[in-house]
């Protein structure tokens, strides 16, 4: 998608008709909008959202007629509002306007008198087709949005988000690289089998309907308790922000920002030793997953190999050859060498000898197939007990640490309530972590509830299928379901296997520019719900306010460049335009550079909407080589108070 023009009629501070056509040069693929606080940038970057979407974020957002404009109106006078962008996508040209006209009737109050949204595409021949707008919200899905049109306080929140931003950001990232098609594949597959179950014909047992019955309220219950789970994830997130004000109060006052910020630092070596813990149990159960069973009998097997005076069993047999072949190839006459066997001859005396060797004759080869065998288990059982040994060591000496770091942690929190400036804020902040603690038992036990449901309704949809098949008219509903559920595991494997590339390839170029642009040796860590956090060499989590902007510009660079590679296996959206209105605000003056040079590399087209305290020097003179056109935002406070756009060169 690349975005040509946007036309202003009335909107907001922008009186009467006004244009700004953007760069679509690959080259010079950079559009410059300059404008000092209050000129209207953050107007320009809402028209696009309330063109697209009809919403408005705004102060007073019922109020998009420009104030000059109203005020100069008369009764029964008619005033229209449209934004209209015009924009490429797939090689083929649209426009989408949409428009809110204003009347003022007798008793001098101004009215909406009509809202409308219009999409229309470009014929080969020139001439222009209307669609439906339903269509424009597949090129440019709303959820994409937020993610391609950006402000300042929204690239540093980012990296804050809480659980429900996450969840937003997770599902938006799943669209921007393709895995919503997966995804509602495997719904519709899932809607497609439920529907089936329902041709099932009761007649053939009264069992399917009482099946039914049953897999109908295991479902609805497995819903009821993700609501729940999803309120109890909700209130959560109230909780870790009121914990992170509270703690950002505390840090506010002097006396007590020492011990605070020891506090949080602490805390942290807590919470990853927490991590630890639950990674090393895992691990030992893999471990004895793995190697008890040799470990548990290998007492025993050395115990009986001891026993056995292998000395006194004289090995003369060949391994894995008895009596009984020994016996066919006498009865053959022939040897598998091709020599000739028969009675008299010294082949055939030295075979009749060595059966004396052979099973059952002779037990010495099984014994030292016993004795080898007991020592490959030996080695493993000793293998596991050193493994499972360091393993058991390393848990309960971090276990030690964490009891040591509870303790020191308790001891701050007294010294915090000692001080009267902090008792109430310390105070609050523990009755929080303790409604934070039950409130994740409760989501714990959900966790359980739910997987538990789930093996429920598997198990009762096996049971159903099972009652149903009895009856011949449902065989062929019952082998249509088993496609169905096979395709459904087939989809879901591709889909694990998909999002788990794409996160580790995501991971990898975030952290790659992130390195770039700060050049350090950070890490980018992307979790499973695609949050993310910076990690120094030494693995400690790292944070600061310009970290946080930086990682966030890493973030949708690395999501764009990741979105621009075309996919041999799934359909991906075409790139979209970044529009950033003062992207530079919350960054350093060392940092600025490096983003504005990074900025117009990762996408086709890159609108700049900024101040000019923050764009001339070092961004202008990065920038310079990528600008196609520039405008300036140009504020009239005399008689008329709007502003209008100048430049386009």
């Amino acid at each position: 998608m690349i975005i040509k023009s946007l036309q202003l009629n009335n909107f907001r501070q922008y009186k009467g008709l006004q244009k700004i056509i953007f760069s679509t040069d690959k080259e010079k693929n950079v559009t410059v909008i300059k404008g000092e606080n209050g000129s209207g940038k953050t107007t320009l970057l809402e028209a696009f959202i309330w063109c697209f979407y009809g919403k408005l974020t705004l102060p007073n957002a019922d109020r998009i007629l420009t104030a000059d404009i109203s005020n100069s109106m008369k009764n029964l006078d008619k005033e229209e509002v449209y934004v209209e962008i015009n924009f490429i996508h797939n090689e083929k040209e649209y426009f989408v306007r949409r428009s809110t006209s204003f009347q003022k009737n007798n008793l001098n109050e101004i009215r909406r008198s009509s809202n409308e949204a219009i999409l229309q595409i470009k014929n080969d021949d020139g001439t222009l087709k209307t669609l439906r707008i339903e269509e424009l919200y597949r090129i440019i899905p709303e959820d994409l949005s937020t993610y391609f049109f950006f402000d300042g306080e929204r690239i540093e929140n980012m990296s804050k988000s809480n659980r429900e931003g996450k969840r937003d950001l997770n599902l938006a990232i799943r669209n921007i690289l393709g895995l919503d098609v997966v995804s509602n594949a495997k719904k519709h597959l899932v809607r497609v089998k439920t529907e089936l179950e329902k041709e099932f014909s009761n007649s053939a047992d009264e069992k399917i309907k009482e099946i039914k019955i049953n897999l109908d309220n295991k479902r609805e219950l497995i819903v009821d308790k993700k609501n729940t789970l999803q309120e109890y994830n909700l209130e959560l997130d109230e909780i870790e922000n009121n914990l992170k004000s509270i703690s950002d109060q505390l840090k506010s006052y002097d006396e007590l920002r020492e011990l605070e910020m020891k506090r949080i630092e602490k805390d942290g070596k807590l919470n990853s030793l927490k991590v630890e813990v639950e990674k090393l149990e895992g691990s030992i159960k893999q471990i004895n997953k793995r190697g008890l069973p040799e470990y548990l009998v290998n007492k025993l097997l050395v115990l009986y190999k001891e026993k056995i005076d292998l000395s006194s069993l004289e090995n003369k047999g060949v391994i894995g050859i008895d009596g009984a072949a020994i016996d066919y190839i006498i009865n053959r006459g022939e040897c598998i060498c091709g020599q000739e066997i028969k009675a008299g001859n010294i082949y055939f005396d030295n075979l009749i000898k060595q059966k004396e060797y052979q099973p059952p004759a002779n037990l010495g080869i099984i014994i030292n197939q016993f004795a080898e065998k007991t020592d490959e288990v030996s080695k493993v059982g000793k293998e596991y007990s050193n493994e499972i040994n360091h393993c058991y060591i390393e848990l309960e000496n971090k276990r030690r640490d964490i009891e040591s770091l509870d303790d020191e942690l308790e001891e701050l929190s007294k010294k915090l309530i000692g001080i009267d400036t902090a008792n109430n804020l310390e105070e609050k902040r523990k009755e929080l972590i303790r409604d934070k603690r039950l409130i994740e038992e409760k989501i714990e036990h959900l966790d359980v509830d739910i997987n538990s449901l789930n093996n429920d309704i598997n198990n009762l949809e096996g049971d159903l299928q099972a009652s149903a098949l009895k009856d011949k008219n449902n065989k062929i509903t019952g082998i249509r379901i088993e496609y169905v559920k096979e395709l459904i595991k087939e989809v879901n494997d591709f889909y694990i296997k998909r999002d788990k590339n794409i996160r580790n390839a995501l991971n990898e170029k975030v952290t790659s520019i992130f390195s770039e642009l700060l050049c350090t040796r950070h890490t980018i860590v992307i979790d499973d719900d695609y949050s993310f956090v910076v990690k120094d060499i030494d693995g400690e989590e790292s944070t600061s306010q310009g970290q946080d902007v930086i990682t966030s510009f890493a973030f949708i660079a690395g999501i764009i460049a990741l979105a621009r590679e075309k996919h041999k296996d799934i359909e991906v959206n075409e790139p979209y335009p970044l529009i950033m209105d003062a992207p530079f605000a919350k960054l350093s003056k060392s940092h600025r550079k490096n983003v504005a040079k990074l900025l117009p590399n990762i996408t086709e087209q890159f609108i700049l909407i900024t101040v000019d305290s923050q764009y001339e020097g070092d961004i202008e003179n990065t920038l310079r080589d990528k600008i196609g056109l520039e405008y300036e935002l140009l504020m009239h406070t005399d008689n008329e108070k709007y502003t209008e756009i100048v430049g386009g060169n």
